[in-house]
């Protein structure tokens, strides 16, 4: 039998769990929760796990250390993830850590709110089935938010995976530039390619440093798209590396 089907205990996640905070995330969080149900360390009214990245990466051999970091980051930002320090002594920085198990809740509770909303949707239009009734606006304006800010997650977390960046989903500015961009009527397919554009050209070179929110989901957007639009009509290989001496010079974005 092969040894790479499961014999033992496999990771196990929820995909609703995934849907609302990313794959990444909802793993890292059901392992912490598998350890804090058999930790013993309990301080200020919470049980505690604790372990550093480097034997984070033992039990997580498919993450680099930097994968592990962003993805511990961002679950810090989503306010899920508790990060403390009960070490003995004063010079061990190990992190310890714990789940804010009431921010899970209120993720529950938007869920069953979503579906409430959707089935109350329902009843009006049957109710009404020979009228033309428009989405109510409530509605409509929690699930383009929520959707919105999946999106966001999904682009940051490309974004860093692609460029090796460790960029943050809460930042405002970045939210800005992304909304505005989706609002213009952009998708997420589009962000990617010009992800993936401006990393093949820019990065291993000086110009690595602009591999960043504001430069890519800026004004030049659009710019940057067409510029893959024109690679693939010229026949470009994938690999293919280019030359900012290739473009204008207003098109460098210093």
């Amino acid at each position: 039998m092969s040894s790479l089907l499961i014999q033992d205990e496999p990771l196990l996640v929820l995909p609703r769990l995934a849907s609302k905070i990313g794959l990444n995330e909802a793993i890292f969080l059901q392992q912490i929760h598998y350890w804090l149900k058999r930790s013993k360390h309990y301080y200020d009214d919470r049980y505690w796990v604790y372990n550093s990245i480097t034997n984070w990466h033992k039990q997580f051999p498919f993450w680099n250390e930097r994968t592990l970091k962003r993805i511990v980051k961002n679950l810090e930002e989503f306010n899920l993830l508790i990060s403390g320090n009960y070490n003995k002594l004063k010079f061990d920085k190990t992190k310890w850590y714990s789940i804010n198990y009431d921010r899970l809740v209120e993720l529950e509770i938007d869920n069953d709110c979503d579906k409430l909303s959707q089935r109350k949707e329902h009843i009006v239009m049957m109710e009404n089935d020979n009228m033309s009734q428009p989405i109510p606006e409530t509605t409509q304006k929690i699930n383009s938010e929520n959707t919105t800010q999946k999106d966001i997650v999904e682009i940051i977390n490309y974004l860093n995976s692609v460029c090796n960046t460790s960029y943050r989903i809460s930042t405002k500015k970045t939210q800005m530039l992304i909304k505005s961009r989706l609002q213009e009527g952009f998708n997420i397919n589009e962000f990617k390619e010009v992800i993936e554009t401006k990393a093949k050209e820019w990065l291993y070179t000086e110009q690595a440093k602009y591999l960043r929110p504001e430069t890519l989901f800026g004004t030049k957007f659009e710019g940057y798209l067409q510029q893959r639009k024109m690679v693939k009509s010229n026949g470009f290989n994938k690999g293919n590396r280019y030359s900012t001496k290739s473009f204008e010079e207003n098109e460098i974005p210093f």
